[in-house]
């Protein structure tokens, strides 16, 4: 069989030194594979060794105590859950908790495909569309600091599209005050155009 080297999210770049969202979702679906081909080839090594044993037991002569058991580790088994792929998020403040979830949940059933931080934020960014996409993509192109932490990144993404409630009380009050104000100034000036056609 063909021997394939060991991928590390942390390290794909583009030829031109650049990170690609395209090149890591490509690497992490080959990772994926050979991980499956991994699980295959254990659980048939498993299964060789315990008909061996089998066999072997059959073979002893009569009277002769057996050799003892060799102790055999279990297999670990490291294959990931297929589920849904989160729903691209487009940057709408309302759905920004919800997407953040399913990424989530997502991450924690498959730990052994998200090791690192920059794993993480790839596939956050994989998964952006719209004006969240544009806010991010500069993030990568970059390789600015904060795609190397996670939880810096979540919280980042949080304070541009997910506001916290005071934040958007004080929104919503600075726009009623505005609007108040409009109000005021059209029905001042309705006024003094009333007074105007009296007095002629």
């Amino acid at each position: 069989a063909t021997s394939t080297a060991w991928w590390d999210p942390g390290t794909v770049t583009s030829r031109s030194g650049k990170m690609d969202p395209a090149d890591l979702t490509q690497h992490l679906s080959n990772f994926v594979s050979r991980q499956h081909e991994q699980d295959l080839r254990m659980d048939q090594f498993a299964l060789a060794l315990q008909t061996i044993l089998t066999r072997t037991a059959h073979l002893e002569p009569a009277g002769v105590a057996p050799p003892p058991a060799i102790p055999v580790s279990p297999v670990v088994q490291t294959s990931q859950v297929h589920m849904t792929a989160p729903m691209r998020f487009d940057g709408t403040p309302s759905e920004c908790q919800g997407f953040l979830v399913q990424v989530d949940i997502h991450f924690k059933l498959n730990p052994q495909m998200f090791i690192t931080d920059i794993a993480k934020v790839g596939f956050i960014i994989n998964h952006l569309s719209g004006r969240a996409l544009t806010w991010a993509n500069p993030l990568w192109e970059a390789e600015k600091p904060i795609i190397l932490n996670y939880k810096e990144f979540i919280a980042e993404l949080k304070r541009t599209f997910n506001p916290t409630r005071k934040a958007k009380v004080a929104e919503c009050m600075i726009s009623r005050k505005t609007t108040a104000r409009k109000a005021t100034e059209e029905t001042g000036l309705g006024c003094d155009v009333h007074v105007s056609c009296q007095r002629h």
